[in-house]
């Protein structure tokens, strides 16, 4: 190892013992590898913090606050798709040998809009390095930007509703995607092709160059829970993957229920609208009276946050049409009225 790669590792460690962290031997599973920053998201208020340095980062949320689920190890940070995300600005940390490997926990409702990220990495020089989603449910992994990136592709998508480990890797053996220990996807890139040294800024949740409608709201947002996010100076093995994964996995089922405060605090859901509690609407297209109720029909994507695929469908019924202002955080076709 050289002395500045000795130098930067006993500044990472020296400022763990400084947020009064011990680092287990299962994270230092290879030689030279180091936590350099992780997000437990098991926090209460509305910030986030990055236990590495210490750093509370502010959870950015239309609505003004944080939603946390769950407890202990079921603890994490909930996502709507398309408002919450976290930016953390950091002082220029050094990759001691351009590898590196990220991992996290996540529990998808519906897959995004655009391709969001579950951890963006920009530096200085201009080189990206985006672990991510696609609208179509695959994580990817690259680094670079546009036509001179490198991008690992998982060979399936990943399935929703459920928690799921996932990491990548990047080194002199390639790059790796892995989905609950095992690999997922593997790239082979020569010496030659971007280099990633240097990290300067972070986001969580969210691809920062996304595409953003109505000029309000962002189409590159995870939407569901997440935690456990770590990033470390170091392309660790499949088996330390896989140990990192069983030393950190929930107890129980995410919990990916809708929050009723957070519907009502929301400044851009309307009050009076039929809606569902997530993903999206048109405007109704009308009213029948069916089986002795009335429901709406609506051009509806209950499943995906994904524009341009929908079907048509009733949301809520009613059997008098008085109005509901709580209906929008309703399950959807549970008749709770309009």
């Amino acid at each position: 190892m050289t002395e500045s790669a000795e130098v930067n590792l006993s500044r990472r460690f020296l400022l763990m013992g400084t947020a009064g962290l011990l680092v287990p031997s299962w994270i230092r599973a290879q030689s030279g590898s180091a936590q350099m920053l992780c997000w437990k998201l098991e926090e209460q208020g509305d910030d986030a913090r990055e236990s590495v340095s210490g750093t509370d980062d502010p959870i950015v949320s239309r609505t003004g606050h944080a939603i946390w689920v769950g407890k202990g190890r079921d603890r994490a940070l909930r996502l709507d798709g398309y408002s919450v995300w976290i930016d953390h600005a950091t002082k220029q940390l050094s990759l001691s040998t351009g590898a590196v490997t990220i991992s996290a926990w996540l529990a998808l409702e519906s897959y995004p809009v655009n391709e969001a990220a579950i951890v963006q990495i920009g530096n200085v020089p201009g080189a990206d390095l985006s672990f991510s989603i696609d609208r179509w449910g695959f994580i990817q992994f690259g680094v670079g930007r546009g036509a001179q990136a490198a991008v690992c592709r998982s060979a399936q998508a990943i399935r929703r509703s459920r928690w799921l480990h996932l990491a990548a890797s990047k080194g002199s053996s390639g790059m790796s995607l892995y989905v609950n220990g095992s690999q997922a996807g593997h790239l082979l890139i020569s010496g030659g092709e971007q280099r990633f040294d240097e990290i300067t800024n972070v986001t969580l949740g969210r691809s920062p160059d996304c595409p953003v409608i109505a000029e309000v709201f962002p189409s590159g947002v995870l939407n569901g829970l997440l935690r456990d996010v770590c990033v470390f100076d170091a392309q660790l093995s499949a088996e330390s993957i896989s140990d990192i994964m069983k030393r950190s996995k929930p107890d129980s089922s995410p919990d990916l229920q809708i929050n009723g405060q957070w519907c009502s605090d929301d400044p851009q859901r309307p009050i009076y609208h039929a809606l569902p509690p997530r993903a999206w609407t048109n405007e109704p297209h009308g009213l029948i009276h069916w089986g002795g109720a009335i429901p709406p029909l609506l051009p509806e994507e209950s499943e995906w946050a994904l524009l341009g695929t929908y079907q048509l469908g009733p949301h809520d019924e009613s059997r008098s049409l008085s109005m509901d202002r709580n209906a929008c955080c309703s399950d959807s076709r549970a008749g709770s009225g309009l």
